[in-house]
């Protein structure tokens, strides 16, 4: 099955690091990594595990947001 949610990753100065956010599944959905690719492949990671333990707990998935509200950010397909 084709799950579709946003990544939205920006640089943090703060910690001097790019930050991936998984707006979807709240405030606290997020990992980090040293570049961008990095990032990417821990956001993705961090959300067939989000996935997995919705489906597992018997809890509805989010909602993705429409790829119109959200233009800055991408959807990716898994």
């Amino acid at each position: 099955m084709n799950y579709h949610y946003s990544i939205s990753i920006q640089w943090s100065e703060e910690d001097s690091k790019f930050i991936a956010h998984l707006p979807e599944f709240g405030p606290y959905a997020h990992t980090h990594g040293n570049n961008y690719q990095e990032t990417l492949e821990n956001a993705l990671q961090v959300l067939e595990l989000l996935i997995e333990d919705y489906i597992a707990r018997g809890k509805g998935l989010p909602k993705y947001f429409s790829q119109e509200l959200n233009k800055n950010t991408a959807i990716l397909s898994r």
